[in-house]
């Protein structure tokens, strides 16, 4: 996770004139996807065992929800020592308020139908009082933001479940799951305007629904560990009346229940008794993933259910075995008594829950199930695609997965809830999925839209941002975006690349280069700001991790979730270098940020897959990791006499030049998940490592000797919570900041020199979720010598972006490369074009004119004196197109971009 600060050299007038006008192809998705036979981590497994690398504790291999509520305590009472403590950052959303995020609850109140409630699955409650078409977040310092399912019961209390066992597709387990925990059931009494915690609920780490008697005050909790239901006179009671992980509950009208406990459905007629519940029959016994369960409003004798499990299809790739592809769907004539199948198993022409191309499934994630209001017979069914089913016409698949607001069949992939709104005229049917929520517009239900204006639950892996403002993110199922300040609002984002987004980052040469990662390091470049993004690989690098089909599909070898991906980039002769992460070796390309088809040579061979690097400010290094802090290693050489020839270096040779030296030192715990590495950019010998895994009391470790053969580390945790650390920032400002990005929001220390640093919970607006990476960089212009400070940019895993601008103190500049303004007019240019710097002193300086891909197009020397240099250019003999003017001299070093017509 490469962090380095930009440092910016442009004049906010030369910026708001050279920037290229945005464009983009109208439709310029890429889908990178896996060789035969390998397991893709497009699905949510690739999720589900990332998460699990960086969250569960080393030793058992899982996330303990025991362990996990016990930090949440720990971070509660650590909390409550800071009161309202903001300095030094105060943190404000930066988008996108057009992008959604895994979405699993929704509730269409009673009373007034106009105002939902919905939850991410840790991004918190949201609530709409226009039916969705704008939303706001309830409560941003909930300690539980893994937000699972919602009910209301007739006297209007709105109950809400937590903890999303769901994400990995283990039926609701407690045990093992990677998932976000829960901390019971929270309730609110007053219109959704508050909630608070059921306190009799707080161990119910995984509340897989809550679900409410139709005519009672009470409420059933599936859980892992059993179904339970309320007391009607006193909600703080709730008694066991099912056993087992029990992953649904449905009532009918008459308040029958049907519920889902292992690998059966039960039946009772007087749901809150205890051995009141039967298995029904009809059901397959065995091989079974999930089931979800559905009852027909309009004649409650009605009942379905949809089975997802290990089946084989015969498809494109022939035949292929399935974990939780579709087993069949059953219908019930006697209300759950007897179930008879109305559909079969999975196949080539129907499988909601498959994907055949490549061969695998994924029911046990995302699966739900509703029946039309007004008819018994046509049920709707979602998974990766949305389904229905009638008698006349059998099952058949509806709409598409392209939920661009322009298309009126589309509704984002991974669908898990379907809520029907019968008050409204016409009635609306509400779906919920990894890309947030959709309704219908149609009485026939058969047109859609998506409702994301606001609902920013967004889960991001990387973001980058660039000194002209421009944000780059890669989310979790949301594809890499770009905010760029001039959508509909400031916060809007524009799609440049499909997929689960990944790391990120834009160049400081020109910002309207921006690089972007989809799963299985599907790298691309953009020229303009985010548009017609494209790979740039070279035949050197494709020889060994990338294969073209005969059919065209570009097929990744890389099967790593999340690849690390860092810039270096140096001002003064617009040289940079682009590392990536492949299977087992590090890639470098050549003048990546300006060079149309860079040149890509193999640095280092590892026997492990690096998951983090790290450049050091003079870009002769660069530290990298695997997984665990075994595999903690440094490249040195970068700036020996390096002869990056083809003809001398082969496409898979690593230059003699190179070398590859362990830093794991003494004082780092073995086995631990690293997390990140971070550099201080005055003091390359000093860097922090930040360390997941919770069951542990050690997560920020600092050396200062990394250049040394083997440094010494010393933790630096202090009275931290016992959370996973997800990202450290050393202030470019003041190296004695750290901030940290945790499972728990930002967190930051302003002694972090210490021997033992005092850390500081920064209670803000900044939500009280997981930040898994944090960006400093300077955009402001540069003033009699000084600079304006850092920007911090902030990825959060549910709640989007967020910045604070509180960095931005005018401090003295730590590098000799970016400090003054330069000003090129006019721009764009014809024939001329004069250039204006203010001087601190007499200098010789040398003024060059570079295309985009760095090559000189003209030079020239001048002494200037005074306090202003003033350089008249010629530039009639160039060609028509975009060029940096770069001016150097022992004191001063500055650039713009000028346009030439």
């Amino acid at each position: 996770m490469k962090k380095n600060i930009y440092k910016a050299f442009f004049g906010t007038g030369v910026l708001a004139a050279g920037l290229v006008a945005w464009h983009f192809a109208p439709s310029s998705k890429m889908t990178y996807q896996p060789k035969d036979g390998e397991k893709t981590a497009e699905s949510f497994e690739g999720a589900a065992e990332y998460l699990n690398s960086l969250r569960a504790n080393q030793i058992t291999g899982i996330v303990d929800p025991e362990i996990v509520n016990g930090v949440k305590q720990q971070v509660i009472a650590f909390e409550s020592k800071f009161g309202k403590a903001k300095f030094p950052f105060s943190w404000r959303f930066a988008g996108p308020d057009n992008v959604g995020g895994r979405t699993r609850a929704l509730l269409v109140d009673r009373n007034n139908s106009s105002i939902l409630f919905a939850g991410g699955v840790n991004g918190g409650i949201f609530k709409s009082t226009n039916k969705g078409a704008s939303w706001y977040a309830v409560d941003d310092q909930m300690i539980d933001m893994a937000i699972s399912s919602i009910c209301q019961t007739p006297n209007g209390t709105i109950y809400v479940g937590t903890g999303e066992a769901f994400t990995t597709g283990f039926s609701g387990e407690e045990s093992g799951s990677p998932g976000f925990s829960g901390g019971g059931i929270y309730k609110s009494t007053d219109g959704g305007t508050t909630f608070a915690k059921i306190a009799s609920t707080s161990g119910y780490s995984y509340v897989n629904k809550v679900f409410s008697h139709p005519t009672k005050n009470i409420v059933f909790a599936a859980t892992s560990n059993g179904l339970r239901a309320s007391d009607e006179s006193d909600d703080t009671k709730w008694n066991v009346v099912l056993s087992g992980v029990v992953t649904d509950i449905v009532l009918d009208k008459n308040g029958n229940a049907l519920a889902v406990s292992g690998p059966k459905v039960y039946r009772s007629t007087d749901p809150t008794t205890n051995g009141s519940y039967t298995a029904v029959t009809g059901l397959p016994l065995s091989g079974i993933s999930r089931m979800v369960v559905a009852h027909a409003p309009s004649d409650p004798n009605y009942a379905y259910v949809v089975v997802t499990g290990i089946i084989s299809i015969n498809g494109p790739r022939g035949v292929i075995n399935v974990g939780s592809g579709l087993k069949g769907v059953y219908q019930s004539k006697d209300n759950g008594q007897n179930f008879e199948q109305i559909i079969g198993q999975g196949s080539t022409f129907f499988d909601p829950w498959t994907h055949l191309s490549l061969g695998f499934s994924q029911g046990s994630y995302d699966l739900c199930l509703a029946v039309h209001p007004f008819d018994r017979e046509h049920i709707y069914m979602g998974g990766v695609d949305f389904a229905e089913w009638t008698p006349n016409k059998g099952p058949y698949v509806v709409g598409n997965t392209n939920d661009h607001k322009a298309n009126p069949f589309g509704i984002h992939a991974d669908k898990h809830l379907i809520v029907f709104d019968t008050v409204s005229k016409p009635a609306i049917m509400y779906i919920t999925s990894d890309g947030g929520i959709s309704r219908t517009t149609t009485s026939t239900f058969d047109r859609y839209t998506t409702l994301y204006n606001g609902y920013s639950a967004t889960q991001y892996y990387g973001i980058a941002a660039g000194r002209n403002g421009l944000i780059i993110g890669g989310s979790q199922d949301n594809n890499t975006v770009v905010i760029n300040g001039r959508g509909n609002t400031p916060q809007s984002a524009i799609e440049v690349l499909g997929g689960d987004g990944f790391q990120c980052e834009v160049s400081m040469i020109n910002p309207d280069v921006v690089f972007g990662e989809s799963q299985n390091t599907g790298m691309a470049r953009s020229f303009n700001a985010g548009g017609n993004m494209s790979p740039i690989w070279d035949e050197r690098i494709k020889e060994e991790c990338v294969d073209v089909r005969s059919d065209g599909t570009v097929v990744q070898a890389s099967n790593i979730f999340n690849s690390p991906m860092a810039l270096w980039e140096r001002l003064s002769d617009s040289a940079s270098k682009l590392y990536i992460g492949m299977n087992d070796a590090v890639w470098m390309a050549l003048n990546a940020s300006t060079a149309p088809s860079p040149i890509w040579y193999k640095v280092a061979a590892l026997s492990f897959p690096p998951a983090n690097f790290e450049i050091v400010p003079d870009g002769g290094s660069l530290f990298l990791s695997g997984r665990t802090s075994n595999t903690l290693y440094r490249i040195d050489g970068f700036n020996r006499e390096v002869e990056w020839d083809t003809a001398i270096i082969g496409a898979t040779d690593i230059s003699d030049s190179l070398e590859l030296v362990s830093i794991f030192g003494t004082g780092l715990p073995s086995g631990r998940s690293v997390t990140d590495i971070e550099v201080d950019q005055s003091n390359p010998n000093r860097v922090i490592v930040t360390l997941g895994n919770y069951g542990n009391t050690a997560f920020v470790y600092v050396t200062e000797n990394a250049m040394d053969a083997s440094p010494v580390w010393r933790n630096i945790t202090g009275g931290l919570p016992g959370f996973p650390v997800y990202d450290a920032e050393i202030s470019v400002d003041n190296n004695n900041v750290i901030i940290l990005g945790t499972e728990y929001g930002i967190y930051y220390t302003q002694n972090g020199n210490a021997t033992n640093p005092t850390w500081t919970f920064n209670k803000d607006s900044m939500p009280r979720v997981a930040v898994f990476q944090i960006r400093q960089v300077e955009e402001k212009v540069f003033k009699n010598g000084s600079r304006t400070g850092a920007m911090l940019y902030a990825g959060t895993h549910g709640r989007g972006i967020w910045k604070s601008s509180s960095a931005l103190t005018k401090v003295n500049s730590i590098s000799r490369e970016a400090t003054l303004s330069l000003l090129a007019y006019p721009n764009p240019a014809t024939d001329a074009v004069t250039v204006k710097m203010a001087l601190r002193s007499n200098d010789a300086l040398t003024i060059e004119v570079m295309s985009m891909t760095g090559q000189i197009m003209m030079s020239k020397k001048m002494n200037a004196t005074g306090t202003q240099a003033v350089i008249d250019l010629d530039v009639s003999s160039l060609r028509s197109g975009n060029y940096i003017i770069s001016v150097k001299g022992s004191n001063h070093t500055a650039a713009t971009k000028f346009i030439k017509q």
